[in-house]
């Protein structure tokens, strides 16, 4: 009986869930992005499911000769989620297979593309590394079923997005997730191997120098780059999305902070040794053969990114530019407290109070550095446009509220102080040097930030003209109603295909070429038109 009860539910729960997605899936409603959501996130449950039965029906088929085998409870649950799980994945794939082709502009299946990638891609990665240092150093092989059921799922989706590419104005994310995963890999792969090579140099004069890594490097280094060239390098056949112009901007800020801070670690290394004169200055610059590595692949990195965002002052090149500098001025800020502490508390833990305020000194000159190199770049571009640019306003309001209410709490601390010192209990240990820098640092800053916001909203207004209705027909308007002045009313016109993507640059043209005027523009895969709007 139980046995029976054993094959019966599984098919009972199978049809039950068949039911309730057909339920909600009536032939005559609207595109329903909750339901597809919901419908890609039980294909992503059961996909694992039945890779995961896979895996376990792998290792008992070809236990080879690892420690960990399959039990027979292992493989009697491996057949039961099999069971369930594969016929699940199999319906909802022919189902949201035949729902694309009648919403094809849906978000899901970008989503559902995104996450495999993240998940196996990852996964496959991992393999191909493993097999690469295997292949070079004594490390063991992984087992050859699950690369082969890892790399079947990779494959499959590969296929499917090729045959079926999504569309929505999230299109690109899949690859965008692809190329992120093969650049992490291909840039700690690189680092990986300098490193090994300056360790060997640097090994011939200091004993004591660290053991290369070559295999890891190599794997990594080969296998990255593959994934970034099969996922990045490959022509894109629409204008940038906001996925990828998101990863653009995150790349070129992440190396550019990076290239700072570790460019900065290595002058902190030279001045602490001019002033220290250690006993062993090969083990004091042994640190400089990570970091030499680290500065060469993210200058590269930014080398080959930056130019990506173009040289027109687009949202996304002051997002980047932005981002650095709230960057800049909150580490400026954090230095220059930390500094003031030094120098008037002297409780420094290892190293002489002189090396440690030459190493604040060091680290609140670079940031104060990029804060007021991008800062003034900001302030040189035409004031009307960057004024009414959201990055700008975005950084001016939050940084203003992030340092006002750092400045706010400082202040706590120092009225703490004196109302303990007042009503005769004994304050805490604190000379109150660190909270009056703050107060006075964050105060300030904010003050400066809050002011700028002020003026910009003067030159916002000044601006403000009369009102005219812009109608534009694309497949997606991307950052367009935020390029727009506050007088502008746009309709969108989504067109069927994929074809005619807005992005930073083309919405700054459009707004240049349609201010103040009812226009119409058409956006096509060549470009944009414009003809003038009849008034009703």
């Amino acid at each position: 009986m139980s046995f029976a009860l054993g094959l019966i539910f599984p098919l009972l729960l199978i049809a039950a869930i068949i039911v309730i997605v057909k339920a909600f899936s009536k032939k005559d409603q609207e595109p329903s992005e909750g339901g597809d959501l919901v419908a890609y996130g039980l294909l992503a449950i059961f996909v694992g499911g039945t890779v995961w039965a896979l895996f376990l029906l792998g290792r008992a088929a070809f236990p080879g000769t690892g420690l960990v085998g399959t039990t027979r409870g292992d493989l009697a649950g491996a057949l039961a989620g099999l069971i369930v799980a594969a016929p699940l994945a199999y319906y909802l794939w022919r189902r949201q297979d035949e729902r694309r082709k009648e919403f094809p502009g849906s978000v899901g299946w970008p989503l559902y593309l995104a996450l495999t990638d993240a998940v196996y891609l990852t996964w496959l990665v991992v393999y191909a590394v493993v097999i690469i240092a295997a292949i070079f150093g004594d490390n063991d092989f992984p087992r050859v079923t699950d690369v082969l059921i890892v790399a079947g799922v990779v494959g499959v989706h590969e296929w499917a997005s090729r045959s079926d590419r999504p569309g929505s104005n999230i299109s690109q994310i899949h690859r965008v997730v692809g190329s992120l995963i093969g650049l992490a890999t291909l840039t700690i792969g690189a680092a990986i191997l300098l490193y090994s090579l300056f360790v060997t140099v640097y090994g011939t004069f200091y004993a004591n120098a660290g053991d290369p890594l070559y295999e890891v490097g190599i794997g990594m280094s080969v296998v990255g780059a593959a994934v970034w060239a099969w996922r990045w390098l490959q022509p894109w056949s629409a204008a940038p999305d906001g996925t990828r112009l998101t990863y653009m901007v995150f790349v070129t800020y992440s190396s550019m902070v990076t290239l700072v801070g570790t460019a900065t670690s290595i002058a902190v290394f030279v001045a602490t040794f001019l002033l220290d004169r250690p006993v062993s200055p090969g083990s004091h610059f042994e640190p400089l053969t990570a970091l030499l590595s680290v500065v060469i692949v993210s200058a590269l990195v930014w080398w080959h990114h930056r130019p990506k965002l173009g040289a027109v002052r687009t949202d996304s090149v002051r997002s980047y530019e932005y981002l650095l500098m709230a960057t800049g001025l909150g580490a400026a800020i954090g230095f220059g407290t930390s500094l003031v502490a030094v120098v008037f508390e002297g409780n420094t833990l290892i190293d002489s109070t002189a090396t440690v305020a030459v190493s604040l000194v060091l680290g609140f000159t670079a940031a104060a550095l990029l804060w007021w190199l991008f800062w003034t770049n900001a302030q040189e571009a035409p004031r009307h446009p960057e004024a009414a640019s959201f990055p700008r306003r975005f950084y001016l309001l939050g940084m203003a509220i992030i340092l006002g209410l750092t400045a706010a709490g400082a202040v706590v601390g120092v009225l703490l102080f004196i109302f303990q010192a007042l009503f005769g209990l004994e304050p805490e240990s604190s000379t109150l040097v660190i909270e009056l820098t703050l107060s006075v640092l964050s105060g300030g800053a904010a003050y400066h930030l809050y002011t700028t916001y002020k003026s910009d909203s003067g030159l916002r207004a000044d601006r403000k003209g009369e009102p005219y209705s812009l109608t534009v027909i694309t497949s997606h308007p991307g950052p367009l109603a935020e390029a727009l002045p506050d007088e502008a009313k746009l309709k969108v016109i989504h067109r069927g295909d994929s074809i005619g993507a807005i992005d930073d640059e083309v919405a700054a043209q459009i707004v240049e070429a349609t201010r103040g005027a009812d226009s119409i523009v058409w956006v096509g895969e060549h470009g944009f038109e414009t003809a003038p709007a009849r008034k009703t």
